[in-house]
């Protein structure tokens, strides 16, 4: 059964300042949450909306990585978060 996606957003509220790694690259980053969105310490002019990890959230187990890459702002780092806490 799948999460609900407003627990897994509770979950990426709660885990503010951990330090997580992306999928592929196993490169490390940390994040805040100011306002519904993300934003990442690697890069900080790219901010996540909580709709665009809502939509991540629900397109992760319907495409291939490059299309999800091709689709969602900071990809990496959304899908090591989504990966996380599903």
């Amino acid at each position: 059964m799948k999460v609900d996606f407003e627990t897994i957003w509770n979950e990426i509220i709660s885990h503010e300042g951990e330090t997580f790694h992306t999928p592929s690259k196993g490169i490390p980053f940390t994040y805040v949450v100011k306002d519904d969105c993300i934003f990442v310490s690697n890069a900080p002019l790219t901010r996540n909306t909580k709709n665009n990890i809502r939509r991540a959230y629900e397109i992760i187990d319907t495409c291939s990585r490059t299309e999800f890459s091709h689709t969602i702002i900071g990809s990496s780092y959304v899908r090591a978060l989504l990966e996380s806490f599903r």
